[in-house]
Parts: C-alpha cells; structure tokens; sequence
C-alpha cells in the first residue's frame, strides 16, 4: 500500500462451533474465542530487499 509492505496474521479459537450444539459444543462453549488479527509493517529496509 503505498510503497510499503505489510504482514497480517489471524490468532485465536473462532468458528460457530458453540452454536451448533451437540457433543462438541458443550466441550468448547466455555473457551474465550479470543481471535485477532494482528498487522505490521515492515521496516523498509526489509521491503527493499
């Protein structure tokens, strides 16, 4: 973007699991789901190369 360059990378438990209900669900229901995405720009000198 721009000139500059950019790494993302998704973290965390996530999905509708806990929605579907069943044997699966009652054992992850109580897990923070917790996701993120986390972005950085990489110094330019690393961009160049």
């Amino acid at each position: 973007m721009d000139g500059e360059q950019y790494v993302s990378v998704i973290s965390g438990w996530g999905g509708a699991v806990p929605l579907w209900g069943g044997e699966v669900a009652k054992k992850v229901n109580y897990l923070n789901q917790g996701g993120m995405l986390w972005t950085f720009k990489l110094p330019k000198q690393m961009a160049a190369n």
